[in-house]
């Protein structure tokens, strides 16, 4: 095994506290086996909508998937580049493999023991279905269950996003016997301190959770339940915190301040990372020229627009990968906002555009259009449910998204949005400098060594081949009542995302 350095141990792993994340909106056990109903502090949490399924690896909202399921490791919730043990109680990393040691007594909600067989089944489920979440995987050449409680992932070739995605949507564990049985569409089944609860649910706008007393954690100190509510408005999720209906939720950031005049406590907080990201940019598409892909992104005046928003709502960054991060790229400059530039080369260049949109993308969307309408170009910006959305945003058949952008480190970035076979990347294509050039970062061992190497990915995606453009960090909100609830802590490096564990009821 080699030495790593102390910025690679945190980017690759390591930790001794466990801990369990979750956020609003899922479901668990699909008859409640393993729940304890009744009695006991609950919160109640406003989300946007129920997600429809909950196969693992699937992109059915942010983190939601949290509530019932659980990770092999976890993230800290202040810095998204230390890891810290869940259903892995340690792990080791080598050059060519991740060998993690499970926890021994740990039970999905339906009674089906969690094994290395069990984890191994999860991370080949995910792999071969291609996924959103895939492509973090694109390192694992095998996985093994030497034992009952040793999972090996055999590496083609060291690899940061292997561990970063075992932390995401595409890392939960499921019980393999919900799979097979096909109630995991409807009910998720994993092990995490609550289970879905039958009586607590209402179909369609209400799934109830209790504490799972099988849970591997005997020390945890969780509410009793959690019961997700289906609110498809800001308003009206403003409108059920101060009449009670429910403790916690999401609202709208500019509507913070009317939020606050009714009493209740605001945490605003960094969220979603937007990019435009340029769809259609196969043969023939919409936007396979790149000069007109710099022209619209010459028409787009993102910085006027997040000091407008006075920086509370959304800032302006260029780039994924803030300055200070690994993957950031100090050389590159923002394309400069040039209306008269952009009208003149888009002149009749791109037929009418495209792009979905749902209630937490849906302003800044609608902004883009109009700058875009601006310099003589029509994008129709179609608005859906979150359900929806996830489903479809770049199936290929819009021109362009907003990429959500949680990927935390370069490779897991360019594996999922701009490689020839990346999930983000529906026309399929890549050239071969940007190919060359991503090659050789990933070959790099050394995470020191890959940086300048991953700078210069980053160049060619930006700069030279502009696939994307606009980056901006747009803040989230969360809302409740301070009186009642306390424990809110909010997690950056994840959307809609707070640590769930942490919540206490005070009335």
């Amino acid at each position: 095994m080699r030495s790593i350095g102390l910025r690679q141990a945190r980017l690759l792993g390591g930790g001794l506290v466990a801990i369990s994340l979750v956020l609003a909106g899922c479901s668990a056990d699909g008859d409640g086996s393993g729940g304890s109903s009744g009695g006991g502090d609950t919160i109640r949490v406003g989300i946007e909508e129920i997600p429809s399924q909950w196969l693992p690896g699937t992109d059915n909202g942010y983190a939601w998937v949290r509530v019932p399921y659980e990770t092999l490791v976890a993230r800290t919730a202040d810095d998204p580049n230390e890891f810290v043990p869940q259903l892995a109680a340690d792990w080791e990393i080598a050059a060519d493999s991740l060998t993690f040691n499970l926890r021994d007594g740990v039970t999905f909600h339906d009674g089906t023991p969690f094994d290395a067989e069990a984890a191994k089944f999860n991370l080949e489920y995910v792999i071969e279905e291609q996924g959103p979440f895939s492509s973090g995987f694109d390192a694992v050449e095998e996985i093994s269950a030497p034992d009952k409680h040793t999972l090996v992932l055999e590496l083609s070739r060291p690899s940061q996003a292997v561990m970063s995605a075992l932390t995401g949507r595409g890392g939960v564990m499921v019980s393999p016997t919900a799979i097979e049985d096909g109630i995991i569409k409807d009910h998720p089944v994993g092990t995490g301190p609550w289970a879905y609860d039958e009586d607590l649910s209402i179909a369609g706008s209400e799934i109830g959770f209790s504490r799972y007393d099988d849970h591997w954690d005997v020390d945890a100190d969780v509410v009793d339940q959690v019961v997700l509510v289906a609110i498809d408005d800001s308003d009206a999720r403003i409108n059920a915190l101060t009449t009670g209906e429910i403790d916690l939720g999401d609202v709208s950031v500019p509507q913070a301040d009317q939020a606050r005049s009714a009493g209740l406590t605001v945490d605003v907080y960094p969220g979603i990372h937007y990019g435009l990201l340029f769809l259609d940019r196969g043969p023939g598409g919409a936007v396979a020229d790149v000069d007109a892909r710099r022209a619209i992104c010459q028409g787009l005046d993102v910085e006027g627009l997040a000091a407008a928003a006075g920086g509370e709502f959304l800032t302006a960054t260029n780039q994924r990968f803030l300055e200070g991060e690994y993957g950031h790229n100090p050389d590159l400059p923002p394309i400069a906002f040039d209306p008269e530039q952009a009208e003149g080369t888009l002149d009749g260049r791109v037929p009418g555009l495209t792009m979905l949109a749902f209630e937490q993308s849906q302003q800044f969307a609608e902004a883009l259009s109009g700058m875009l309408g601006e310099v003589g170009v029509d994008l129709e910006v179609q608005t859906v449910t979150a359900a929806e959305y996830f489903a479809s945003w770049y199936d290929g058949a819009y021109s362009l998204g907003l990429g959500d952008n949680t990927e935390l480190t370069p490779e897991e970035w360019y594996l999922r949005w701009f490689a020839a076979n990346a999930p983000g990347n529906p026309a399929g294509v890549e050239s071969e400098t940007l190919d060359a050039a991503a090659d050789a970062a990933l070959a790099e061992p050394d995470p020191e060594l890959a940086e300048p190497l991953w700078a210069e990915v980053m160049r060619i995606i930006l700069e030279e081949e502009v696939l994307t453009c606009s980056e901006v960090l747009v803040n989230q909100a969360i809302g409740y009542d301070s009186d009642k609830i306390g424990g809110v802590r909010t997690v950056t490096w994840e959307p809609s995302s707070v640590e769930f564990t942490a919540l206490e009821r005070k009335d």
